[in-house]
């Protein structure tokens, strides 16, 4: 096997197992904004109608930080592929 072959075949192993952990990631941060909410509701029931702003707050801070998070793996994974297209 010539050693570009080899390199490609790592390269696409790698990348793979990147996919499989932003895959992984997804679904941790689904489980965790689904977990966030149900925090939320209920800490809204305990305390009264008054503190639905900082529900809101909250809530709308959990679901920016995980567009945050979905965008830096966005921008890795370009890096990446922008990276092997340059070899």
């Amino acid at each position: 096997m010539s050693n570009t072959g080899k390199f490609d075949e790592e390269l696409e192993h790698r990348l793979r197992n990147e996919r499989m952990d932003s895959l992984d990631e997804e679904l941790e941060m689904e489980i965790d904004d689904r977990r966030a909410g149900k925090q939320a509701d209920d800490a809204v029931a305990n305390t009264g109608a008054g503190d639905m702003d900082r529900q809101f707050y909250f809530s709308e801070l959990f679901r920016l930080q995980g567009e945050l998070v979905k965008l830096q793996d966005w921008v890795v994974t370009q890096a990446a592929w922008r990276y092997a297209a340059s070899l």
